[in-house]
């Protein structure tokens, strides 16, 4: 199967960039509704949590809240 994921990959990256697709953050989040941070000042406090628990927990910790 790790052959296949490294084909898949690799066959992505010779598509010409016209045929290639992006998902964003944007695109996967229906209450996004601009690339404006209506808070920032909020978005930046979440950042630094996020960031402290990475340090002190490890990026597994880290995804998991943010996957939950």
């Amino acid at each position: 199967m790790l052959t296949l994921q490294r084909t898949a990959a690799r066959s992505w990256h010779t598509l010409p960039v016209e045929e290639r697709f992006h998902v964003t953050v944007n695109d996967q989040d229906p209450y996004s509704q601009g690339p404006l941070d209506s808070d920032p000042d909020e978005t930046a406090e979440w950042q630094e949590s996020l960031h402290q628990l990475v340090s002190a927990k490890g990026q597994g910790r880290g995804r998991e809240i943010m996957l939950s």
